[in-house]
């Protein structure tokens, strides 16, 4: 149904007009194209005319067809997920499992129902609660002597045969024994189902880091280079970031995290790249960049400006990153009360119920807008406001707090409402450290994520 008006002020009422629309069932509707020669006039309306735009709620499969060699189609992160597949395992690995994954996998219950031939296995985890009184014995839940509970995990494999005979596999001997029996099945059914996304190196992207970090050579060696192992994990990485947008790198200390990211990067070719670190790597960062990829210009960003100058250098093409302390980048302006003082009689102690039994003059905080006197959770009138806490009136909601100190504009921030799209790829460096939920540099991190194509924690 098509429906034309005007906006008006004022609505007028017109029963004729909504007894003639609600009569029209979908079964009765006039027909808009075909065997209609009426000439429909669309209204003038304040909508300029190139911002007034008519649009299908949905596609069909020819619409998009005929549209995407037009208009192109979507790379952003969202598009990508609306359109991958699901499976019936929980995630692709990047390279090939290991032997010890397989307890892991089996007893997590990702591996599903497994097909050994002879017996048919499934594996699950699932979460006990214990409950103990103060002398740390076992009890029951309802037992009146319980004081404290316990949360643990157990491991359960469940087995059933062609006779129809089940058996549960809980001891870590009897699991241990499962596998060893089972070994060479279980690992065809983990090949099969976990397919990693690398396996071996192209040719190209071999001899591409071949290139890289020439000028810099490790203790013993008579040439530069990246070595082997860090060639792999680099062009690892690019398959899972062409194919997920994001991957972890993880390495103990000594295998040079900093250039497999810096090679993966340049493989990649994701530029301009943004690098988050923390405040005292940022000097050794910008330097390994130098040193791994041939030609890049490394920045340290310290200010808004900073930000803006490598912008405009970056849009001009060439590679470049940008480099940020997680310490800096989260600064931005803070918060303070933004209440009325009003004197008011308080009490200043109270009896056993409650009561007050000395009172005095003193300041109350309350709301700048409707006058309410703010109390705490017991009801009690507020005698201090939190300095660095954003509050609101419980009667109107007005925001009790306002900005405070410098007006910083936070880097990541502005990134993220500014230059979303713009950086290519985001390497966070120590990325454990962003695990906080309600952290100023879990926050920045966030904002990187958003912002960037490709993400290398």
């Amino acid at each position: 149904m098509v429906i034309i008006g005007v906006r008006k002020e004022r609505a007028d009422p017109d029963q004729g007009l909504a007894d003639y629309l609600n009569s029209l069932g979908l079964d009765n509707l006039p027909d808009l194209l075909e065997n209609n020669q009426t000439c429909y006039t669309i209204p003038n309306t304040y909508i300029a005319t190139e911002k007034l735009i008519f649009r299908k709620i949905t596609l069909s499969y020819e619409d998009v067809l005929r549209q995407v060699p037009r208009h192109g189609a979507y790379h952003n992160r969202q598009f990508k997920d609306w359109m991958t597949a699901s499976h019936d395992f929980a995630f692709r690995p990047v390279v090939p499992l290991k032997t010890g994954h397989v307890g892991s996998l089996i007893s997590s219950g990702q591996m599903g129902v497994i097909n050994l031939q002879t017996v048919a296995a499934k594996g699950r985890a699932t979460k006990v609660v214990e409950f103990f009184d103060a002398q740390g014995r076992k009890v029951e839940r309802t037992d009146a002597s319980m004081t404290e509970s316990r949360e643990r995990f157990t491991t359960e494999v469940t087995t059933i045969n062609q006779a129809g005979q089940h058996e549960s596999i809980t001891s870590v001997a009897d699991m241990q024994a499962f596998l060893e029996h089972y070994a060479g099945q279980i690992a065809s059914a983990i090949s099969a189902r976990y397919q990693p996304l690398y396996t071996k190196a192209t040719d190209r992207e071999w001899q591409h880091l071949g290139k890289l970090m020439r000028q810099k050579r490790l203790p013993g060696r008579q040439t530069g280079g990246l070595l082997p192992a860090q060639k792999h994990a680099a062009a690892a990485c690019v398959r899972s970031l062409k194919a997920q947008g994001g991957v972890d790198l993880i390495g103990k200390m000594g295998t040079d995290k900093t250039c497999t990211s810096l090679a993966a990067l340049d493989l990649a070719n994701a530029y301009p790249a943004i690098i988050m670190c923390p405040g005292h790597m940022v000097e050794k960062w910008a330097r390994e960049a130098r040193e791994v990829v041939p030609g890049v210009r490394a920045t340290i960003i310290t200010n808004l400006a900073d930000l803006n100058e490598f912008v405009t250098k970056a849009q001009t093409g060439g590679k470049h990153i940008a480099v940020l302390s997680k310490e800096r980048v989260k600064l931005g302006s803070g918060w303070e009360p933004a209440v009325l003082w009003r004197l008011r009689r308080v009490g200043i102690k109270h009896d056993a119920t409650g009561m007050p039994t000395a009172t005095a003059i003193g300041k109350v905080p309350a709301c700048p807008s409707c006058g309410t006197l703010l109390t705490d959770k017991e009801g009690l009138p507020r005698l201090t406001m939190p300095a660095n806490k954003r509050l609101f009136c419980d009667h109107c909601h007005t925001p009790l707090y306002k900005y405070c100190g410098l007006r910083r504009w936070p880097l990541t921030d502005y990134i993220k409402r500014q230059l979303k799209g713009f950086f290519q790829c985001f390497i966070a460096d120590e990325f454990h450290q962003y695990k906080g939920k309600s952290t100023d540099q879990a926050e920045s991190y966030h904002h990187l994520v958003l912002a960037s194509r490709y993400t290398i924690n």
